[in-house]
């Protein structure tokens, strides 16, 4: 009977070991896939954002950077865009 539990406690300690393993394995990837995906949202969606109302033709050359848009020009135009996006 003793030999069974030692070889219980055991069976046991090692699932509990290979499955930390695997779940810091599983947090470090889902880690890194998180800081990922916010430093490619923080770069890439304003800049899309950006270049596709310049390809419209709103000039982008009087806007300091991305989503800093500061409207001091021509507000019919800008008003007929909005209107048809």
């Amino acid at each position: 009977m003793e030999k069974q539990r030692q070889h219980f406690r055991v069976k046991i300690t090692f699932h509990a070991c290979r499955n930390l393993v695997a779940m810091a394995t599983d947090y470090d990837r889902e880690g890194r896939r998180h800081y990922a995906r916010t430093m490619f949202r923080k770069i890439f969606y304003p800049w899309s954002e950006w270049t596709y109302l310049n390809s419209v033709g709103l000039d982008r050359a009087r806007w300091p950077e991305a989503r800093k848009m500061v409207v001091r020009y021509n507000q019919t135009a800008v008003d007929a865009f909005s209107k048809r996006r």
